[in-house]
């Protein structure tokens, strides 16, 4: 469909998962080009009782999209990595370019 996306994991260690996912309009990507890509959480409408997240995607600064999530996020106790995961504290699937 050639698009943007950016998904929100909320719950990855059960047999089926969940996630909000949130994508730019089809046939928005331009192969070979350099496209910066945000994706933002915003938890600010969440009260002590009522979880109202919002995730949202920025394609080149403006805003291709966005989703409401109502789960409790799961709770990111490592380091933010970029171009690689960890799994038991082990670095792996490394990104083979340049970041």
């Amino acid at each position: 469909h050639r698009q943007h996306v950016v998904v929100l994991d909320t719950v990855r260690d059960t047999a089926n998962p969940t996630g909000t996912c949130v994508s730019s309009a089809a046939g928005t990507v331009t192969p070979g080009a350099w496209t910066p890509l945000v994706g933002v959480f915003d938890s600010s409408a969440s009260t002590p009782t009522t979880i109202s997240n919002t995730v949202r995607l920025y394609v080149n600064g403006s805003l291709a999209g966005s989703a409401t999530d109502t789960s409790t996020p799961w709770n990111a106790a490592g380091p933010l990595l970029i171009g690689k995961s960890q799994y038991n504290s082990i670095d792996a699937e490394r990104f083979p370019g340049a970041i």
